[in-house]
C-alpha cells in the first residue's frame, strides 16, 4: 500500500533529479549525442520486486551505459541537494494534478489506489514527506553497477 507508493514516488523523484529533461545528467547525455528527446526513465514495482528502466534510442549503447553509471556514481559522491528535491517535487505535484484533469487517468488512478487501500490524498502527503536521505539511500542501494542489467534492442535487418 503506502510503502509501495512511497517507493514509486521516491524513484520518480530520484530519476527526475538525475536524468529528467531539466537535469544536468540529461543535458550532458544530450550534448554528447547519446540521447534524444525520446529518452525516458521509469520505475515499476510491487510488494516483492521493483526495477528502474532507463532508455531510448542511441547510436552508442555502450557509451550511454558508461555515462549513466558515471552520473549515478557522481550523484552518490555529491548527494542530493534540497533545492533540487524541492523543484522535482513541484514538477511531480504538477504532473499528478494535471493528470487529474483527464477522466480516464482519474478513474484509472482511483481503481489502482482502491485496490491498494489508498486514497488520492496519500500521493500528496507522501510526496511532501519524502526527504533527501531517502533518495540517497535508493541511489546507493539500487543504482549501481552491481545492480544493473542491460538490454540492447537493435532494429531487424540493420
Amino acid at each position: 500500500g503506502k510503502e509501495l507508493l512511497r517507493r514509486e514516488i521516491s524513484f520518480s523523484l530520484l530519476l527526475d533529479i538525475l536524468l529528467g529533461t531539466g537535469s544536468e545528467g540529461f543535458y550532458h547525455l544530450y550534448d554528447e549525442g547519446l540521447v534524444d528527446d525520446g529518452f525516458a526513465t521509469g520505475f515499476t514495482g510491487d510488494e516483492s520486486f521493483g526495477h528502474v528502466m532507463v532508455g531510448g534510442r542511441t547510436d552508442d549503447p555502450q557509451q550511454l551505459q558508461e555515462k549513466l553509471l558515471e552520473i549515478f556514481t557522481k550523484a552518490r559522491g555529491m548527494g542530493i541537494k534540497g533545492d533540487t528535491l524541492a523543484r522535482s517535487k513541484k514538477k511531480l505535484w504538477g504532473s499528478f494534478i494535471s493528470g487529474l484533469n483527464s477522466l480516464e487517468v482519474l478513474a484509472g488512478q482511483y481503481v489502482k489506489d482502491y485496490r491498494r487501500g489508498l486514497h488520492l490524498s496519500d500521493h500528496f502527503r507522501l510526496l511532501a514527506e519524502i526527504r533527501t536521505d531517502e533518495l540517497e539511500e535508493l541511489l546507493h542501494c539500487h543504482l549501481s553497477h552491481e545492480q544493473a542489467a542491460y538490454s540492447i534492442i537493435e532494429p531487424y535487418g540493420e
